[in-house]
């Protein structure tokens, strides 16, 4: 059961030291594929924003995934609707992440009916700016701040303590603290990469 607690609003146009990480779950041979997601009316359709929802927290969100795609469910999936495995959850709770709003996610593989139901959709609370404009490479989306980044320069502050959090002009882009990275290191969780954001692209 996830732990309800105060969810705190974080939009501010800051960055960060070195010391974060971009988190990320490669698709490896073998893994199951989610192929239907949640079907949410906008603006609840897509949890990139980094901005609250409103969605009752007794909600559980389905997924599923069709007959050929079945296979080794992965700790995380990074899409418009995301996932989090539950240890990836306790975690980020036992750290006092408090920016997060969790929901209970069922997950049916077609292929036998099975449920899975140790996941939790969830959204990231917090756009931080932290591009070096000057020094970065990247294109313009032609929509709000996003960009294609091909090369990341960071400029040197602060995230006023947050340990997770959306990167402002590419909001796919999920950055922890480096006490995270230990955290889900020493936690046994498998599978995620952890990439360095000074010259990332994406």
């Amino acid at each position: 059961m996830v732990r309800k607690r105060k969810i705190f609003d974080y939009d501010e146009p800051v960055s960060v030291e070195c010391g974060y990480y971009i988190i990320s779950c490669y698709f490896k041979e073998g893994n199951a594929k989610i192929s239907e997601y949640p079907k949410l009316s906008p603006p609840l359709d897509n949890w990139m924003k980094g901005t609250k929802i409103d969605l009752d927290e007794e909600a559980v969100l389905q997924y599923e995934i069709m007959e050929d795609e079945t296979g080794t469910m992965r700790p995380f999936y990074n899409f418009a609707i995301p996932l989090f495995e539950h240890k990836i959850v306790k975690i980020l709770e036992d750290k006092g992440v408090d920016n997060i709003q969790f929901y209970h996610a069922i997950i049916t593989d077609l292929s036998n009916g099975s449920k899975v139901s140790d996941y939790c959709s969830f959204n990231i609370i917090g756009l931080i700016s932290l591009m070096d404009e000057e020094n970065s490479e990247y294109s313009r989306l032609g929509f709000g701040d996003t960009k294609f980044i091909e090369r990341l320069a960071i400029l040197k502050s602060n995230a006023n303590g947050l340990k997770v959090f959306r990167l402002r002009e590419a909001p796919h882009a999920i950055f922890v603290h480096e006490s995270i990275r230990g955290a889900l290191e020493e936690g046994g969780v498998k599978g995620i990469t952890f990439e360095n954001p000074v010259g990332w692209s994406g």
